[in-house]
């Protein structure tokens, strides 16, 4: 349970995961066509207990010599244990009646050690189809020579059982990874999305949540890593060069995917050191002497070829995106986040749904903070200013505005209450205060100087403006952002919505009404209260109507059915509030029907 679990323990069991991977990945290097030196091999030797060699322990001396049945020994290992562990907990049950251990817990357990041993398992029952091309031109296994390969009844029995071993281990895990996997953010949504990361644990709760897919990738490596020795035995001097081609695949794009930064450093340290032995066992692959040179000139040129191809599809891309951009948004609407994000939320509300505007919001379609200037510059046609108190304080907001004017993307000024340019007195290099350091490593980073803020501002106060007063009702800020609209875009028979249409909508539907209560005497309340207003009315049959004085309880056309409490800092102080929530309770004791939702 990650709410009962220490961090670093999980850390600690990543670390663990990553060293019985890379020590599963040296035992099967070792069935890599590679002669490897005898002090070497000898390291190797032990790690076949990680490859589920059963050969380290002797165990002819307890199962025979018949290979065959050591294989269906360890075939059937794991789900006799299984099979106990059920029976143990049957009758822990029976005789307590509660379970001895949670069975998602031991769920985890058993499919956590499976996706731990997945290479192994892999390259385990995937052995009978590893044969070796020997002098005489048969073929034999690898790991038992004495039994010829496709032309003996061992070797049938032996395919028998990998097929079953096959469909029993690498299919049914992966599957199951793989479904779980691409069924996520479905299932996340959901009220029973709790239950199924909880069963999943195993597959998910070693990531970040933006990188849950990390999981099912690191299995598929495995397949393909336990795959590389049978699909390439002809061609053992590619061998090696796909080995180290899907670790730096997966390894770069599963960079940065877990929890903890030390068990990314390791795991990027490990992969590291496995090319680095692979790099190193190059000379002593097992070719002809002949061919020697012409495979080192393939080798070469499959580098070659690699290097020119990667660079070729990202200049591609770079182009692509610079002359055709995926999304290109009608507005941008650079604000403060403080001062005006809620009032930036409605303004998209607005424009979205009475003129179809595509609207760029940093907290919607940002992904990361570098992108911003970029898409001012590549993806805008209008750059929209709410202009508040603090707005031209944000290096970021400041960089937007120099990279609309360079670019000549269309600027247009959101003026919001009394903001005036003559009183702004903590702009840089207009006045004598300046920013922070790293305030300023920002904008030069981007090649943005003082003299190109200064004139910027001296342009954005020669702009025409539109003004908006966030203390009005919704309407009448509505038919500013409506005047915004039409200024960014070609369609000017766009109407706002009058207070009798509104009213004339909702006639069918008297019968309900919801009132919304909040700090209605500051702005960015009131923002968050229009915003819940537009989207009541919006999802359902309800009139919703924001109450900013008293005298609005008693002006309500329909019956009040329900209230909405928004609850901000500084709203059980505000006398506004007060005054408003005594003419609701004033009014409550003529209604009966009240439903007082509290949120």
């Amino acid at each position: 349970d990650p709410s009962r679990t220490s961090v670093s323990l999980i850390v600690a069991a990543t670390a663990g995961a990553q060293l019985m991977w890379t020590l599963q990945t040296l035992a099967t290097i070792q069935t890599l066509d590679i002669r490897f030196p005898r002090p070497f091999r000898s390291i190797l030797d032990v790690f076949r207990i990680f490859a589920l060699d059963l050969r380290v322990f002797n165990t002819p001396c307890m199962l025979g010599d018949a290979s065959i049945a050591q294989f269906i020994f360890i075939l059937v290992c794991f789900p006799a244990i299984v099979c106990m562990q059920v029976a143990v907990m049957f009758v822990a049950r029976m005789r307590s009646g509660e379970w001895l251990v949670p069975p998602v817990r031991v769920f985890n357990f058993d499919a956590g050690l499976l996706s731990v041993l997945y290479l192994s398992l892999t390259g385990f029952v995937v052995q009978p189809f590893l044969c070796s091309q020997n002098p005489n031109g048969t073929r034999t296994m690898v790991s038992d020579p004495s039994i010829t390969c496709y032309g003996s009844e061992e070797h049938a029995i032996y395919i028998a059982m990998s097929a079953v071993g096959i469909i029993a281990y690498p299919v049914t895990i992966l599957s199951v990874a793989t479904w779980a996997t691409w069924t996520y953010s479905r299932w996340v949504i959901t009220e029973r999305g709790h239950m199924f990361l909880k069963g999943f644990l195993f597959l998910f709760g070693r990531f970040k949540q933006d990188h849950y897919w990390c999981g099912c990738i690191h299995m598929w490596r495995n397949l393909v890593a336990a795959i590389i020795p049978i699909a390439l035995s002809d061609v053992t001097w590619l061998q090696s060069t796909a080995f180290s081609l899907v670790l730096i695949c997966v390894g770069l794009s599963t960079a940065n995917a877990h929890l903890s930064p030390n068990t990314n450093r390791l795991e990027a340290s490990l992969i590291v050191l496995v090319i680095i032995v692979l790099m190193a066992s190059g000379p002593l692959l097992i070719i002809d002497e002949k061919s020697k040179e012409s495979v080192l000139a393939s080798l070469l040129i499959l580098a070659s070829v690699i290097m020119l191809a990667l660079s070729s599809v990202v200049i591609c891309l770079g182009l692509s995106r610079f002359m055709r951009p995926s999304v290109i948004y009608s507005v941008f609407l650079c604000h403060h986040k403080a001062g005006a994000g809620a009032f930036a939320r409605f303004t998209k509300i607005i424009l979205q749904s009475h003129m179809r505007l595509s609207v760029f919001l940093d907290s919607d379609n940002l992904r990361d903070v570098e992108d911003l200037f970029d898409i001012v510059r590549t993806s805008t046609r209008n750059l929209v200013v709410i202009l508040t108190p603090e707005v031209l304080k944000r290096p970021w907001c400041i960089g937007e505005i120099v990279t609309a004017r360079r670019n000549n993307v269309s600027i247009v000024p959101l003026k919001c209450d009394t903001f005036c340019f003559d009183t702004y007195a903590a702009v840089p290099c207009r006045h004598q205060s300046t920013w922070k350091a790293n305030e300023w490593k920002t904008l030069k980073r981007y090649q943005i100087s003082k003299e190109d803020i200064m004139e910027a501002l001296a342009a954005l106060e020669l702009m025409k403006t539109v003004c908006v007063n966030r203390e009005e009702s919704s309407i009448v800020q509505t038919e500013a952002i409506l005047d915004l609209g039409r200024c960014c875009s070609s369609q000017s028979n766009i109407v706002a919505p009058s207070s009798a249409s509104m009213a004339s909508s909702t006639c069918s539907h008297r019968r309900f009404s919801t009132v919304i209560l909040g700090n209605v005497s500051e702005c960015e309340p009131l923002a968050v209260c229009h915003i819940l207003q537009t989207l009541l009315m919006r999802a359902s049959l309800k009139f919703a109507s924001v109450i900013r004085r008293k005298e609005d309880i008693t002006g309500l056309s329909a019956p009040i059915t329900s209230a909405v409490f928004v609850l901000t800092s500084g709203m059980l102080t505000a006398l506004t509030f007060a005054e408003t929530t005594l003419a609701l309770l004033s009014a409550v004791c003529h209604d009966d029907g009240l439903d007082a939702l509290a949120h």
